[in-house]
């Protein structure tokens, strides 16, 4: 398997919560990394919004990776909002 080039990732201090796992992401730059997973990234954070506009865009793209996180327990909270029901309609999952 080949292992994909990030420069000076590997040099870099990422804390280990949630907010160093989306400076990684940021880092690592918006090209290689699954729209979907910064949607996980941001619920994790908590930032509603961004989750949403990159559920949104993950969903644009027909990224197969939001089949794989829309059920990550940092969703739970978004659960009862109108948008997160619209997206699990538009994918025909139950909510």
């Amino acid at each position: 398997m080949e292992k994909l080039n990030f420069p000076d990732l590997e040099n870099r201090n990422y804390s280990g919560d949630a907010k160093g796992h989306l400076q990684l992401l940021n880092d690592a730059g918006a090209t290689a990394i699954a729209p979907a997973n910064y949607a996980a990234a941001y619920a994790a954070v908590g930032d509603r919004e961004k989750t949403f506009e990159h559920w949104q865009r993950a969903y644009s793209e027909q990224d197969t990776e939001l089949f794989c996180t829309i059920r990550f327990p940092a969703f739970d909270p978004l659960r009862r909002d109108l948008r997160y029901k619209d997206m699990m309609r538009k994918l025909a999952l139950p909510e």
